[in-house]
C-alpha cells in the first residue's frame, strides 16, 4: 500500500475494506475493518461511517462522500475514529466502484496508520533512502465476482498486471495467463483456502507476474471473500506492487547467505596452515557453492602460474605449472592490472582470440571467472572458476569469487608470514637458549619484563618466570647489591630515553649467596613513530674474568714486592757469605747453595702466592738438594702446615744451612749418622706455636760448642727470631746437634 506523502506502508499494516452506500452507510465490512474500528461487524452494518469518526473529522469525511458522489474521483483523507478504548488514526480511501447498480457503489479502504505514525520517526532515515523507489509504487483495488468469474479492477490494478484498460481480468489462477508458472499452484491453493466456507475468507498471497517485455513484477494480493450461504460470491480487495521490497529481501538473503558462506570459509581457512590445504579448502567450498566444474587457485611467480591443488566436479585436474600467457593476452593484461575477467561463452567471446581457444578447449573450459590478484609486475595470484558448458555468471557469483580470492590470498599471506615467523622464532629460540648471556626485553613505559632468556636462571639463581610481569619490576633490581642499584637504575633510565649504555654492577645470587659481577648493555627499541616502545639488553657474567683480573693484579703486586725482596735477600746473603768465608772457593760454594735454596723457595712461592708453602715439601726439597732424602738415615714427620711466602723463604734458608752443616760436619758426614726432623702444633695457654725439631745423632766426641759462629748459625738464630718472632733452643751433644725452633701460629707466618 502506498501513500502520496509517506510512500510505502510497512508490511503488516492493518487494512480494512468496507462497502458503502451512496449516503455513506456501511453495507459490508471485513474482519480487518472490525479490528481497526474496535467494533463487531454487526455493530458496523447499517451505520453511517461518518458517525464513527471523531467530531473534528466528520465534516471532512462527509465532504469526501459528497465529492466522490459528484465527481467519481478517489477521495483520500486521514480520520480519527472513536473506539471504546480511545481513538485510532486511520487513512480512509474512497473509491467509486464501477458498474451500474452496484450494491456498494463506494469501496472504503481503511488503513490503520496509528502505529505507523509512531514508528515514522524511527523509519524516516530508511524511507529517505527508499523514497524515490517507493513513490513509484501504487496500490490497486478490485471486486472479484467469484460466481461469475469476473473481476472489476481499477486502472491501477490493470497497470500492475500489465493489462490494457479494456482487457478482461479474473483472479482465478487459471485465468491469469501471465502468472509465473512456479507460483500458479501456490496461488491457486491460497485462493481455494480463502473461498472455502470453513475458512476465514481471507486471501493474502504474493505472486509473480511476467510482463510483456519479459520483466517480472511481484504483486501482493489481499482480499476478503463474502459468502452466500456456503458459496463464495464476491471478493473485495487490493493489490500492491512489492517488487522493490522483494528485491531488497532477496538482496538481503543473498547478502546474509554470502556473509554466512564467507564466515564459514574464514573459519575453515583459519583451521589449516599448509598452502596446499588452504587452496583445496577455498576451491572446494566455492566450487560447491557455485556448482562449478572446477575451481583452482594459482600462485604466480615470474609470470608462471603454480597450482598446488584444485577442486573438480566432472572435470579433470589442472594442477601443475604453466605460463600465464597460455590462456591469452587478455588474461595477462587483466592480471597485470589486477582485474577480473568474466567469460560466459569461451567459443563466442570477443575478448579471446582464436589462438587462445585451444588452451581452453584442452582444459574443458567453456565459461569462466578469473579473479586476478597482482603483487607486482611479475608476481601475484589468480582464482579461476570453470564451467564445462557456457554459463551466464551473475553479479553475485562474480562478487563472491572475488571475495573468496581475496580471503584465500590473505590466508596464503598469513600462512607464509606465520611460517617465516616460526622460523625466525625458532632461530631466536636456538640463539637465546644457546647463549650464556642473559637476553631481556622490558616495556619502556611500565618496565614490565616481557622476555628473559634461559641463562637468567643460571646467572641470577632465580626462576625467570618469577621475574616476568609488571608486578616483579622491583624484584630484579632487589638482586643488585645496594651500592650498585642507583647506578644501574640511572643507566636503565638512559636507555628508556633513547640512549645506548654499557655499565657494570654486582648481584647477590639467592641460590648460593654468591656475589656475581655483571656487565650489561642496554639499548632502546623504537616504534614506527620513533618513540621508545621497549628496551632490550644483554647481561654478561664476567665474575671469573673479574676475579682473574684481580688475581693478576695481586700476582703483579706480589711479584714486584718479591723482586725487590729477593734482591735485598740476595744482597744480604752475598754480603754475609763473604764475611764468613775464608777463601773464594768457600765463598762460591756457600753462595751457590744458599742462592739455590732461596731459589727453590721462590719457585714454590711463585707457582701460587696465595696458596702457601707446605712445610713438609719444603723440608724434603731442601734435603734433596743437599743430596739427602728420607731414608733410614733421615726421617721426616709432622702434620700438614702451610707457610706464608716470607716465612717459607726464611725457613727454607735455615733448613738449607742445617742440611749443609749436617753434610759437611754433622750426621750426614758419617755412615752411622741420623737426622730426625719433626714438627707439631702446640698450645701454650692462649697461644699456639709450631714447634720444629732438627735432631742429629750417630756422632762421637763432638765439642760442646763450635769454635766460631758462621752465617748459617746466625741465620738460624738471629734471622728466624727477627723475621718470624721465633725462639731457638740449640744444644750441642757429643753425639750430635739439636735445634728446637718455636714459631708463633700467626697470620704472617702460617697460611690458614
Amino acid at each position: 500500500m502506498t501513500d502520496p506523502q509517506r510512500g510505502i506502508y510497512p508490511a503488516g499494516t492493518p487494512v480494512g475494506l468496507a462497502g458503502l452506500a451512496a449516503n455513506g452507510r456501511i453495507t459490508s465490512a471485513d474482519g480487518a475493518m472490525s479490528r481497526i474500528l474496535g467494533r463487531e461487524s454487526s455493530d458496523l452494518i447499517g451505520r453511517p461511517l461518518a458517525d464513527l469518526a471523531s467530531p473534528a473529522n466528520r465534516d471532512s469525511l462527509l465532504d469526501a462522500f459528497s465529492n466522490i458522489s459528484r465527481t467519481g474521483e478517489e477521495q483520500s483523507l486521514e480520520v480519527d475514529f472513536n473506539r471504546r478504548e480511545g481513538t485510532v488514526r486511520v487513512e480512509v480511501r474512497l473509491h467509486k466502484v464501477a458498474g451500474e447498480g452496484a450494491t456498494a457503489p463506494i469501496l472504503a479502504v481503511l488503513i490503520d496508520i496509528s502505529q505507523y505514525i509512531e514508528a515514522e520517526a524511527v523509519l524516516r532515515d530508511r524511507e529517505e533512502r527508499l523514497r524515490s523507489a517507493l513513490d513509484a509504487s501504487q496500490m490497486g483495488t478490485f471486486v472479484w465476482h467469484i460466481d461469475e468469474s469476473r473481476t472489476e479492477p481499477d486502472n491501477q490494478m490493470r497497470s500492475l498486471f500489465g493489462m490494457d484498460t479494456d482487457a478482461m481480468l479474473s483472479l482465478d489462477a487459471r485465468s491469469i495467463s501471465n502468472i509465473v508458472p512456479d507460483d500458479r499452484k501456490r496461488y491457486s491453493a491460497a485462493v481455494a483456502r480463502a473461498c472455502h466456507p470453513d475458512g476465514d475468507g481471507v486471501l493474502q498471497e504474493d505472486i509473480r507476474i511476467r510482463l510483456a517485455d519479459g520483466t517480472v513484477r511481484w504483486i501482493s494480493i489481499t482480499g476478503q471473500v463474502a459468502f452466500d450461504g456456503k458459496a463464495p460470491k464476491r471478493m473485495t480487495g487490493a493489490v500492491l506492487d512489492i517488487t522493490h521490497r522483494k528485491r531488497i529481501e532477496a538482496a538481503l538473503r543473498e547478502s546474509e547467505e554470502r556473509h554466512a558462506f564467507l564466515l564459514r570459509l574464514s573459519d575453515a581457512l583459519r583451521a589449516v596452515s599448509e598452502p596446499e590445504q588452504i587452496q583445496l579448502v577455498a576451491s572446494r567450498l566455492l566450487g560447491e557453492r557455485l556448482g562449478a566444474n572446477r575451481v583452482a587457485y594459482a600462485e604466480i611467480i615470474d609470470s608462471v602460474a603454480y597450482i598446488l591443488n584444485d577442486y573438480t566436479q566432472s572435470s579433470a585436474s589442472i594442477t601443475g605449472r604453466f605460463p600465464v600467457e597460455l590462456y591469452g593476452h587478455k588474461l595477462v593484461e587483466a592480471w597485470r592490472r589486477g582485474e577480473t575477467v568474466v567469460v560466459d561463452d569461451v567459443a563466442n567471446d570477443p575478448q579471446l582470440d582464436d589462438a587462445d581457444l585451444g588452451a581452453y578447449r584442452d582444459a574443458g573450459i567453456s565459461a569462466f571467472i578469473a579473479v586476478m590478484l597482482t603483487k607486482d609486475s611479475q608476481s601475484g595470484a589468480a582464482l579461476g572458476v570453470h564451467s564445462l558448458t557456457p554459463r551466464r555468471w551473475t553479479p553475485a557469483e562474480i562478487i563472491l569469487a572475488e571475495e573468496v580470492a581475496e580471503r584465500t590470498w590473505s590466508a596464503m599471506e598469513r600462512t607464509n608470514a606465520e611460517a617465516a615467523q616460526r622460523q625466525s622464532e625458532e632461530r631466536l629460540s636456538q640463539f637465546t637458549n644457546a647463549s650464556s648471556d642473559v637476553l631481556w626485553i622490558r616495556d619502556a613505559s611500565t618496565m614490565e619484563c616481557e622476555f628473559l632468556s634461559p641463562a637468567f636462571e643460571k646467572i641470577y639463581g632465580v626462576d625467570r618466570e618469577s621475574m616476568l610481569g609488571e608486578e616483579h619490576v622491583s624484584s630484579w633490581f632487589d638482586l643488585i647489591v645496594p651500592e650498585d642499584r642507583e647506578d644501574a637504575w640511572q643507566n636503565t633510565e638512559k636507555a628508556r630515553n633513547g640512549e645506548r649504555v654499557a655499565f657494570e654492577y654486582r648481584i647477590r645470587r639467592p641460590s648460593d649467596n654468591q656475589i656475581r659481577w655483571l656487565r650489561s648493555t642496554a639499548f632502546p627499541m623504537f616504534d614506527n613513530e620513533g618513540h621508545v616502545q621497549r628496551i632490550g639488553g644483554i647481561n654478561h657474567d664476567w665474575t671469573a674474568l673479574k676475579l682473574a683480573q684481580e688475581h693478576q693484579q695481586l700476582l703483579t703486586a706480589e711479584l714486584q714486592h718479591r723482586v725487590r725482596n729477593t734482591l735485598s735477600v740476595i744482597r744480604s746473603i752475598a754480603r754475609r757469605t763473604a764475611q764468613t768465608s775464608e777463601t773464594v772457593e768457600d765463598y762460591a760454594m756457600h753462595l751457590d747453595g744458599r742462592i739455590g735454596a732461596f731459589a727453590r723457595v721462590q719457585a714454590a712461592v711463585t707457582r701460587d702466592p696465595t696458596a702457601g708453602i707446605d712445610l713438609g715439601l719444603l723440608v724434603a726439597d731442601t734435603l734433596l738438594a743437599a743430596t739427602a732424602r728420607e731414608s733410614d738415615q733421615v726421617s721426616i714427620d709432622g702434620p700438614q702446615v702451610g707457610l706464608q711466602p716470607k716465612a717459607a723463604e726464611t725457613m727454607g734458608l735455615a733448613i738449607h744451612e742445617l742440611a749443609t752443616n749436617a753434610v759437611k760436619y754433622g750426621a750426614l758426614s758419617v755412615p752411622e749418622g741420623k737426622i730426625a726432623i719433626s714438627w707439631k702444633i702446640a698450645d701454650d695457654g692462649d697461644d699456639r706455636n709450631l714447634v720444629f725439631v732438627w735432631e742429629e745423632s750417630g756422632l762421637s766426641d763432638l765439642p760442646r760448642a763450635p769454635s766460631r759462629t758462621g752465617f748459617g748459625t746466625e741465620l738460624v738464630q738471629r734471622t728466624l727470631a727477627y723475621e718470624l718472632d721465633a725462639t731457638i733452643d740449640r744444644q750441642f751433644n757429643p753425639w750430635g746437634v739439636r735445634y728446637l725452633i718455636k714459631l708463633p701460629m700467626v697470620e704472617r707466618t702460617i697460611k690458614a
